[in-house]
């Protein structure tokens, strides 16, 4: 054999090794020698974890302010939804003088952006790769995390890396980033499972998957788009929308509400959203996936690939039935990755209420403001999406990043300390990049001064924060809605049902309500049933034939979206829904939104809540609540 290596001549038949007392002590020093470089202090002052957008805010800014940063990537790219996922739609919300909540770093990648709300994805991903150009800042790519663990209220040194290829990466302090919080997870922080807050299953917001179709007559588009689709009326949840405008698609809902996919139970079509791409091509968000468990790889991947098949025949599908924009338009390819609006949500030191977004609420340790809808993807088949209006605009509180008990560790992702409902709005990519920038600065600041993350919720440093951020241009301080101002909710007899069941995401509102639910104003079939479909359990919901009365009660509510409900009608509903009958709320006339809340609560057995204090704005004082 000459000099081939020892190792060579057991190709062909499993390797043993020969456990000799000189090899247990070679390993067991080795194992020491682990354990010791494990512990031993690292020159990196922050580890990022998660190559989101969100993630690089925080990387970027950590190094701008001297910190030696490492960026720890799961996949081969950075940019995460926005450029993995294909989300080429900023979704920047607006206070009520026109201005941009978000800003700071933010405006940075709108301005590099051509000021579109949407963008071409491979614009997006050179902007990320040039901004971490940067001698502070290393990043490593293909290193999901392995393992990781809290020690005497510290996390350790994760194992990060593929199979074969694992590393320990230590750091003075960590934030995660990525859109499970999978590094938090991993070191046993207590989470909430998908929507598991509010009492009723831990199923998960639909995912989806962006694809892209070539071939697209823009003309012939812009001209269907031309056509009224509907009126969006008073009565209208959503605006009735068609626009071709910029890069931005949004319409053809009805045309999609005609798609019969191939899984009915797995697939929903909704109106598109849609991004033209500087080659000409359309990247479309349409396709839900429900039943996709963002927190295990198996499913995430099954998932994708099925959904790819589905994609190809919803071109198919717009071929046929748009003709004149798509009558040569072809599937040119899916995302690398689902576009996952839901995971974990973590029970850090606070948590952030839909009522407080809804509301606009104000808190002494603000870190960001955001304002975007209250709306969510369904959960189920056969469900309309949760529609809660326009919040007025809201502060995120910096305790929403940080978990219990861990003091070198924040959480920035739609999986930080939101519930479910909140999340709805706090999930998007320009709120969460602010907060991405805020922990970058945090990490900054703890380190300059020797400090925990959690010495910064209060007191000095919080306001060493605070003035970093407001000096880099970001917004603390959310403005007042003019309607959130007017307001006469807190007055309103069943207020503390509606906030109970706005929390679980049962108070459904149109667009054109901010920060206000108007409960002295009269409730409609179209949303009182709505808001009672979501909140059936699956029990209910398996009950013969109440599917089919859904779908009935859909269609004729549908035709009327304006029309008033009354007791009488309720009784009715219910009675062919085979649900009990809650009492009488007093009155014979057509019930107030308060009114319908009550009822509904009864039915659905919705408790209400132990109401949050109040803050007021610009002043830090706050009652007690919680």
């Amino acid at each position: 054999m000459g000099g081939m290596p020892a190792a060579a001549s057991h190709r062909g038949r499993a390797w043993r090794p020969a456990w000799t007392p000189l090899t247990a002590l070679l390993l067991l020093a080795s194992l020491l020698w682990s354990v010791a470089w494990l512990a031993a202090p690292s020159g990196n002052d922050l580890l990022v974890y998660g190559g989101t957008p969100q993630g690089v805010m925080a990387a970027v800014a950590a190094a701008q302010q001297g910190q030696r940063v490492v960026l720890a990537v799961p996949g081969d790219q950075v940019g995460g939804v926005l450029t993995r996922a294909w989300l080429t739609t900023l979704d920047m919300s607006s206070g009520p003088d026109g201005q941009p909540l978000s800003r700071g770093m933010v405006l940075g990648l709108y301005r590099a952006l051509h000021h579109d709300n949407s963008f071409d994805v491979g614009e997006a991903q050179r902007y990320f790769n040039a901004l971490l150009r940067s001698p502070r800042v290393r990043v490593l790519t293909r290193v999901p995390v392995r393992a990781a663990a809290v020690t005497g209220g510290r996390l350790g040194c994760p194992l990060l890396g593929g199979p074969g290829h694992e590393r320990v990466v230590c750091a003075a302090r960590y934030v995660d980033a990525s859109d499970g919080a999978d590094l938090a997870a991993a070191a046993g922080l207590p989470f909430t499972l998908g929507r598991a807050d509010t009492g009723q299953d831990d199923t998960q917001m639909a995912a989806g998957l962006v694809f892209r179709v070539a071939g697209v007559d823009w003309a012939g588009l812009q001209a269907r788009l031309a056509r009224p689709p509907g009126t969006g009326g008073p009565g209208a949840l959503l605006p009735a929308l068609e626009t071709l405008t910029g890069r931005s698609l949004v319409g053809l809902a009805d045309v999609t509400r005609h798609y019969v996919p191939s899984n009915q139970a797995r697939f929903v079509l909704r109106g598109l959203n849609g991004a033209r791409q500087d080659d000409g091509t359309l990247l479309v968000n349409a396709l839900l996936m429900l039943n996709v468990d963002g927190t295990s790889p198996a499913s995430v991947r099954d998932a994708h690939a099925s959904a790819e098949g589905e994609a190809r025949r919803v071109v198919a599908f717009l071929r046929a039935s748009v003709p004149e924009a798509f009558g040569h338009a072809r599937y040119a390819g899916a995302a690398p990755e689902l576009y996952l609006r839901e995971t974990r949500h973590l029970v850090g030191t606070s948590r952030l209420h839909a009522d407080d977004v809804f509301y606009g609420r104000h808190f002494p340790d603000r870190v960001a403001v955001g304002a975007y809808p209250l709306d969510g993807q369904q959960y189920r088949p056969a469900e309309t999406p949760f529609l809660i209006g326009h919040p007025a605009p809201y502060e995120v509180p910096y305790r929403t990043l940080l978990p219990r008990r861990v003091g070198n560790l924040l959480v920035v992702s739609q999986a930080a300390s939101f519930d479910s409902v909140a999340a709805f709005s706090a999930r998007v990519a320009p709120l969460q990049m602010t907060l991405g920038e805020a922990a970058g600065l945090a990490s900054a600041v703890a380190s300059v001064t020797h400090r925990d993350y959690a010495a910064l919720s209060s007191g000095p440093l919080l306001a060493v924060l605070q003035g970093g951020l407001a000096r880099r241009g970001n917004l603390l301080h959310a403005p007042e809605s003019p309607q959130a101002l007017a307001c006469r909710d807190r007055s309103a007899a069943g207020y503390a049902q509606a906030v109970a069941l706005l929390r679980r995401g049962l108070m459904t509102a149109p667009y054109y309500y901010f920060g206000c639910l108007n409960l002295q104003d009269r409730e409609t079939g179209t949303v009182f049933l709505a808001d009672l479909q979501h909140g059936l359990t699956r029990t209910q919901l398996a009950v013969p034939e109440r599917q089919a009365t859904l779908g009935w009660l859909r269609g004729y509510y549908q035709d009327l979206p304006d029309t008033p409900v009354r007791e009488a009608d309720v009784d009715a509903l219910l009675t062919l829904l085979r649900l009990p009958l809650p009492g009488s709320p007093g009155g014979a006339g057509p019930l107030t939104r308060a009114q319908a809340a009550q009822l509904r609560a009864r039915v659905l057995s919705v408790s209400a809540p132990r109401l949050p204090g109040l803050c007021l704005p610009n002043t830090g004082r706050c009652s007690e609540g919680r």
